[in-house]
């Protein structure tokens, strides 16, 4: 440990100057008269304190760029106590730059990097450290001056005209006196393929923008045009390149339009493809409008003035198909309408004439009509039965076209009649008899909307109605069944016959089971005479029931007569 003297003279305090920070010292005094020195004192132990950080010493710029700069700061003594960041003056805006999990500044250097800065700009800045304690003296200032900055993409030219062979494009040009635009021109097929040919123009100002490209274009060509800016500082980036092609011919109109099928709602079209001069057809488009000189529910001067404007293309003409197939199928037409067509083929020039208007006419079967009716009684009888009904339901508001109508018939079983005849039998001797129903045959084929049809002998005849047209058969009508009054009659009689019937057979079981009764309790003498008063009236009761059971029987009878003799 070195030691040595800080202090010499009369006074009892001093203070200890220039002295590193956070330092451990030992101290010792000694004192001197006349006759010589004193004992040493015992040692006393100090410990000087952290101060703020030096000012940098090495402040120096790097990797200056049109918008950026790199500050670069050497080593700085922190005086004891770690720096954790810089504050950085930029043209009198201070900003502050935390060191995070960087090496310590005392024994490394420290970059800070400056981004969006304006180009060719002066910027003046300089650094101070911060600790704990505070923050230190700045560095010297030092100059950064920006770059040029590269001027921005070019946007991408449009097309003002295009000759067999030139080109006229548009290009949009940047008002700064530095700044030079390039156009850049090459085959689109062989830019794609082979990757270069490009021929670079620059562009004059003069024009506002427009560059004629006349020297060396070939006809019916297409050509890829891109923009670029250059400045002193580089060239920018392209723009996205324009695809125009030199004039050729339209195509010729598509040939042979032809309906191959038909539905409901669509058309299927075919045709010969177009022929075209130097550029192929890219695609077809069909459009489709309703036939004026056809169309439903217009006045004859009105269809003469829709029909005049077939000549002036006034038709609200809609496009129905583009592709590039020759055949298309039309969807969301109307059922039975007719339709006027056109098919054209287009290619990079533009759209070919409009093949000659044809018509396609579309329909379908009508949906199924409402339930026919019986007409009142005095139309219909045991021979024959008139039936009327209304014309078909509407479909879409229009009124659907029917032929005919054909009323079918087939004769069924009564199933009232059969129901009574049944109960009529004896309990134990039930028979059933499933009978299958005839097929539906055609009484009636018209486009009246009634009908007086025979029923063959038929008793009960089950009825239904058909619509038909052109396209096909609607669904059936909802049945309905007649019974003619000699079937309806029968059922009467069959009903009293089994309410006759029934009241027999309930008779003879009350008088079974007063007969058993009276069996078991024979040997009661006490109970006989009731029993016996009782069967007595059992026995009156019966006789009340066979009376009243043929009266009813006769008067079935009567009715059924009368109803055979009219």
């Amino acid at each position: 440990m070195k030691t040595k003297v800080v202090y010499t003279g009369p006074n009892t305090s001093f203070v200890v100057r220039d002295l590193p920070p956070v330092s451990d010292y030992t101290f010792r005094v000694q004192a001197h008269n006349r006759y010589g020195a004193g004992l040493v004192s015992d040692v006393c132990v100090g410990r000087t304190k952290a101060f703020t950080p030096a000012a940098p010493d090495s402040v120096h710029v790097s990797h200056v760029r049109a918008r950026q700069f790199t500050l670069v700061v050497g080593p700085v003594d922190d005086r004891g106590a770690s720096i954790k960041s810089f504050q950085v003056d930029l043209n009198g805006d201070i900003t502050t730059h935390s060191l995070g999990n960087a090496s310590s500044p005392s024994s490394s250097s420290t970059a800070i990097v400056f981004r969006d800065l304006v180009p060719t700009t002066k910027y003046v800045a300089r650094v101070r450290a911060v600790n704990k304690m505070g923050h230190g003296p700045w560095s010297d200032a030092v100059e950064a001056n920006t770059l040029v900055a590269l001027p921005p993409r070019g946007k991408r030219p449009t097309l003002i005209e295009a000759t067999q062979t030139s080109l006229r494009v548009r290009v949009k040009l940047l008002d700064k006196p530095d700044v030079r635009s390039e156009l850049a021109i090459a085959d689109a097929h062989a830019h794609a393929h082979a990757g270069g040919n490009e021929r670079v123009i620059v562009c004059d100002s003069k024009d506002g923008g427009a560059v004629l490209i006349d020297d060396g274009l070939k006809r019916g060509t297409s050509y890829q045009l891109r923009l670029r800016h250059v400045n002193s500082a580089g060239p920018g980036e392209w723009s996205v390149a324009l695809r125009a092609t030199t004039a050729t011919t339209a195509p010729n109109a598509p040939g042979n339009v032809r309906v191959v099928d038909a539905g409901g709602k669509w058309l299927r079209l075919e045709w010969d493809s177009a022929e075209a001069d130097g550029v192929p057809v890219t695609s077809y488009t069909v459009h489709v409008c309703e036939d004026p000189s056809r169309s439903a529910g217009q006045s004859k001067k009105a269809r003469k003035r829709r029909v005049a404007a077939v000549a002036s293309s006034a038709l609200p003409f809609r496009r129905a198909y583009s592709g590039a197939a020759t055949r298309a199928r039309l969807k969301a037409l109307k059922p039975f309408t007719s339709y006027l067509l056109r098919v054209m083929a287009v290619n990079e020039v533009g759209s070919s004439p409009p093949t000659e208007l044809s018509a396609a006419t579309v329909g379908v079967a009508p949906t199924a009509p409402h339930a026919p009716a019986v007409s009142t009684k005095d139309k219909s009888d045991d021979e024959h039965v008139h039936v009327d009904w209304s014309v078909a339901a509407r479909k879409g508001g229009r009124r659907q076209q029917v032929d005919v109508y054909v009323l079918e018939g087939r004769s069924v079983v009564d199933a009232e009649l059969q129901q009574h005849q049944q109960q009529n039998q004896q309990p134990n001797n039930h028979s059933h008899h499933h009978h299958s129903a005839a097929p539906f045959a055609p009484l009636y084929t018209g486009a009246a909307h009634e009908a007086t049809v025979p029923l063959n002998g038929a008793d009960v005849m089950e009825l239904r109605l058909i619509a038909r047209n052109a396209f096909g058969d609607s669904h059936p009508s909802q049945s309905i069944k007649y019974r003619t009054p000699r079937a309806i009659a029968a059922a009467k009689t069959a009903k009293a016959a089994a309410e006759a019937e029934k009241q027999r057979r309930a008779a003879e079981a009350r008088r079974d089971d007063g007969d058993a009764v009276a069996s078991s309790v024979a040997a009661a003498p006490g109970v006989h005479n009731l029993i016996a008063s009782k069967n007595k009236r059992s026995n009156d009761t019966d006789v009340y029931t066979w009376i009243l059971a043929g009266v009813v029987v006769l008067v079935a009878l009567a009715v059924a007569l009368m109803f055979d003799v009219i």
